[in-house]
């Protein structure tokens, strides 16, 4: 990227941008343990604290590096929060 290596935040900005996606604002749409301002007052301190993936609906869960983290995540995701009609 212009600014030396790109990261997925980057990259998909770019992604969108290239194909006329207009940029909005998406405040509160995440839940990011890796952001002290997006974990709960007991937890500001702990690095390692990850979300609980049944307890609110949001678009993004953040940090989930392993696959079976993610699935994890997902299916709790899914489960509290289904989609309706199914896929």
């Amino acid at each position: 990227g212009k600014y030396g290596p790109m990261g997925e935040d980057l990259f998909a900005q770019a992604c969108l941008d290239a194909n006329g996606v207009k940029r909005g604002i998406g405040y509160g749409s995440k839940l990011d343990g890796t952001c002290e301002a997006d974990r709960p007052l007991s937890e500001k301190k702990n690095k390692k604290w990850k979300p609980n993936c049944d307890t609110v609906a949001t678009t993004t869960y953040h940090p989930f590096m392993k696959p079976e983290d993610y699935w994890a995540c997902y299916e709790a995701t899914m489960k509290a929060f289904p989609v309706y009609p199914p896929p």
